[in-house]
């Protein structure tokens, strides 16, 4: 039985993970929103003018996304 797919929503200074359903639930991503199945804003940085995420976070975060929806939801 295929599993609900999951989001890697990447922003500027955070990513999140969460179920596909709950995409349209707030506008951004939040470290306390209840739909999140993982968060991070490690390695965040201020550039003088908006918060510029660390790739190599957001990479891996996809890649987990990418790799669950592969095994539960094809």
């Amino acid at each position: 039985m295929a599993k609900e797919k999951l989001i890697c929503d990447k922003r500027n200074g955070c990513v999140a993970i969460y179920k596909e359903s709950k995409k349209d639930e707030t506008n951004g991503c939040h470290a306390d929103d209840e739909r999140n199945i993982a968060y991070s804003s490690k390695g965040a940085e201020f550039n003088g003018s908006w918060w510029d995420m660390n790739k190599e976070v957001q990479d891996v975060f996809q890649d987990m996304v990418d790799a669950y929806n592969e095994k539960h939801c094809t």
